[in-house]
This record gives C-alpha cells, sequence and structure tokens, in this order.
C-alpha cells in the first residue's frame, strides 16, 4: 500500500519498486558502483530516491537513485524480496512541472553545467516540445535517438547527436524540419532497411546540413531533387556517402559539409567578410 506524506510541501511516498523506471537521465549507472553498493547492501543506509511521475501513467522517472535502485534489483534478483513481496521504497516525489535540468545543477553542485545532450534529454523525458517531436519524427523514418556520451558510431538506425538534430529543428521550424527528414529518407534511406544511412545521421554531417539550410536559396524539394541526379541513389550508399562525406577535423568541419552539399546541388550562399 503506498503511504505519502506532504512535508513543507515536498510530497514523500512509499513505491512499488516496479513501477520506477531509470532512465539513465542524469548519468550512465557504473557496473562496479552498483556492485559494490549491492556487496554492502544495507536499507538503514538506502536512503531516498527523488522521482517525477510520468504523465497519464502508474511509473515514475528516476531522477536520483539510480545506482541503489539498481543494487536493490541486484540484491534481490529482481523487485520481489524473498518472501515474494512487492519491494517498496522511499522517494521524494517532484512536482510535475519541475525543470530538470535546473534540479540536476542544484542537485549536482560539483559538476559542471549540464550538457546539451542531457538538457535535450531531460526535456524528452518530460515530454516537452520541441524535443518529443523531433524524436517522433525521426522514429517515423526508422531512425532511434540514442542518449549516450560514448564516442564510436551509432548503430545502423541510430543517432546519437540530439542537441545537433535540436539546432536542425530551431533552424527549420517544425513542418520545413519533418520535410527535411523526409527528404533524407529518400535520398539517403538504405536499400536494405528503412531508415536512414549512419553517414547522413552523424553529429558533423547534421550540423554541416544546418548550415546549409540556414544560406541556402532551394526549397527542400528543390535540394531532394538536385541530390537525386547524383549518385546519392547508387546500390552502395554507404560508400558513396562516406566519399562525399568523409569524417572532417578542425573548426571548419561545419562548413566543409555545407559546401560539399552546394557542390553536388549548388544554391548555397557562402557568407561573406561582411557577415551578409
Amino acid at each position: 500500500m503506498v503511504q505519502q506524506l506532504k512535508i513543507n510541501g515536498v510530497t514523500h511516498k512509499t513505491l512499488k519498486l516496479k513501477n520506477l523506471i531509470n532512465p539513465e537521465l542524469n548519468r550512465i549507472p557504473r557496473e562496479y558502483r552498483v556492485k559494490r553498493m549491492a556487496d554492502h547492501f544495507e536499507w538503514l543506509l538506502f536512503g531516498t530516491l527523488t522521482v517525477m511521475k510520468i504523465p497519464g501513467k502508474n511509473l515514475y522517472w528516476i531522477v536520483d537513485g539510480g545506482h541503489r535502485s539498481t543494487a536493490v534489483i541486484l540484491v534481490y534478483g529482481g523487485t520481489r524480496d524473498e518472501n515474494g513481496k512487492e519491494i517498496e521504497v522511499p522517494c521524494v516525489v517532484l512536482p510535475p512541472n519541475t525543470d530538470l535540468c535546473e534540479y540536476f545543477n542544484k542537485l549536482n553542485t560539483n559538476c559542471k553545467e549540464v550538457s546539451p545532450l542531457d538538457r535535450f534529454r531531460a526535456g524528452f523525458l518530460a515530454g516537452k516540445t520541441p524535443e518529443t517531436t523531433i524524436y517522433q519524427i525521426l522514429a517515423s523514418v526508422g531512425v532511434t535517438m540514442v542518449f549516450e556520451r560514448k564516442g564510436g558510431r551509432a548503430a545502423l538506425g541510430q543517432t546519437k547527436c540530439a542537441p545537433r538534430w535540436l539546432e536542425l529543428y530551431e533552424t527549420c521550424g517544425r513542418s520545413k524540419f519533418e520535410e527535411l527528414v523526409e527528404m533524407m529518407l529518400e535520398v539517403w534511406g538504405r536499400p536494405d532497411q528503412d531508415t536512414i544511412e549512419p553517414t547522413a545521421l552523424r553529429g558533423d554531417f547534421v550540423a554541416g546540413l544546418n548550415f546549409y539550410m540556414k544560406r541556402t536559396t532551394y526549397s527542400i524539394s528543390k535540394m531532394g531533387k538536385e541530390l537525386k541526379k547524383t549518385e546519392a541513389r547508387s546500390e552502395d550508399i554507404k560508400f558513396w556517402a562516406e566519399k562525399n562525406f568523409p569524417p572532417v577535423s578542425g573548426w571548419g568541419r561545419i562548413e566543409a559539409y555545407a559546401l560539399q552539399l552546394d557542390k553536388l546541388i549548388g544554391g548555397y550562399k557562402p557568407k561573406t567578410k561582411k557577415g551578409n
């Protein structure tokens, strides 16, 4: 049975562990830390989790305490105790309108400012726009947004550069962004998979595309038609993309992709010395 108490305007509840979801919102749980907690687990030291209710569901995001909740699952082998009873844990429930990014800044006083990736992820998990809109539009063309800081290329059908997509969205607006993503699927779609070629989902490429969109004289429809005239629709789309858009190092990498797009299709107005 859920017990609830309000102290100084803050809601305290005991919640079933199975209803708590760890979205790795604040930081990615480290296995060694979880194992160490499990090896020396004591309920007396468990403390209180900080959670936020998921709108319309009897579920809660774990905002702070992901390591501890994972350690409990490791100790008991699930969300039930040794007697088969559902495990309940003490929680502080944040108001639904809490700005999670601002909360993290206050919570992690010794950490650096919240990164653009964490800010995007917090907005998405809180159900905010445009984060959820961007996620859904990409999902409609078979692309999954992955929220992780690990380096290396993303797997087929995944993209790791959420902040870059947000910048592109802000440049285009919803309608134009949706049209652009659909064009990307038409031009850079993998013939064997219903998704976009990974090279076109890299952060540097998306940033270059944004740079191009800010200064192009072409409509998205015109861009798509011109790109289709190139080798972009050849059988080996991966080879074509990597040949035309190889990783570029240095500060000029973003405009380098914009200039390459202009080389392929035209319509780009380079920035002059006066900024016009």
